[in-house]
């Protein structure tokens, strides 16, 4: 895909800093929305997962436990990944952007993050099902589905899966 705000040029995964915390809130507003579009979900959800789980505040207090890495096209951030021990948190990637490989950069990021960590498994949970095509290429498998328990999410089940890594 050709976007011509961007000539083409690699992308660099790098680590969250405080300065792109914003730039990141604003990206994920718009995977949010292409979200709630995509699977159906409802005004309220799609309202609390902008304005609590993409919040500023949020980012801010999960990069403090959490590893946070973004995916930079020049200056401007086209991915994120965030991982707490050996689970992807969030992994989103622009609208713009999806089926260019940058998905597939900010997941290998995670795994080797993630077997640097010592663990021999990593795992994830989807809201919904449009991404499931995505990670089952990246080689996870579905364990199980559940529903949100989150009030603003009721109704989102959201399917747990894992892969085995060395």
């Amino acid at each position: 895909m050709s976007d011509t705000r961007f000539p083409e040029k690699a992308i660099s995964i790098a680590p969250l800093k405080e300065s792109y915390i914003q730039d990141v809130c604003y990206l994920l507003e718009k995977c949010y929305t292409w979200l709630a579009e995509e699977e159906g979900f409802s005004e309220p959800a799609k309202n609390f997962l902008i304005k609590v789980r993409g919040s500023k505040a949020t980012i801010r207090r999960e990069s403090q436990t959490q590893k946070y890495f973004i995916a930079l096209k020049e200056d401007h951030i086209v991915g994120i990944v965030s991982i707490r021990n050996n689970e992807v948190t969030k992994l989103y990637v622009d609208p713009l952007f999806h089926k260019t490989g940058i998905g597939r950069k900010l997941f290998e990021k995670a795994e080797t993050e993630i077997t640097q960590d010592g663990y021999d498994e990593m795992k994830l949970v989807t809201l919904g099902s449009s991404a499931i095509p995505f990670y089952t290429a990246m080689g996870m498998m579905v364990q199980d589905r559940k529903q949100s328990r989150v009030e603003e999410l009721s109704g989102i089940v959201g399917t747990v899966m894992i892969k085995q890594i060395a």
